[in-house]
């Protein structure tokens, strides 16, 4: 388990050197939104790869518990964007407002 922890470091850290020299080409938006979703994806990894630390019974209990919280891991992200992206809707929208 720490050898995937120490791997998964290591990539974060080089992803995360090559979107500071990609910040200026692509823009803060769209490195800050790729990074979240690297970071997302090596969440996931990460905890796929713990299940090799069980044995047996156990492993397939764990492989259950780790697929249902990868689900509840995407819910979170994809819910802010819903809610950031309707209030940038809305405040772009003209005041309809009754005088």
């Amino acid at each position: 388990m720490g050898q995937a922890r120490t791997v998964t470091a290591a990539v974060a850290l080089a992803g995360a050197l090559v979107f500071l020299v990609q910040v200026s080409s692509f823009g803060v938006r769209r490195v800050a939104v790729a990074g979240s979703l690297l970071a997302v994806a090596a969440l996931v990894t990460v905890s796929f790869a713990g299940i090799a630390t069980f044995a047996g019974a156990d492993r397939s209990w764990a492989a259950g518990w780790v697929t249902a919280a990868t689900g509840w891991i995407w819910l979170g992200p994809v819910l802010a964007v819903v809610l950031l992206a309707s209030a940038a809707l809305m405040a772009r929208l003209p005041d309809r407002s009754v005088p």
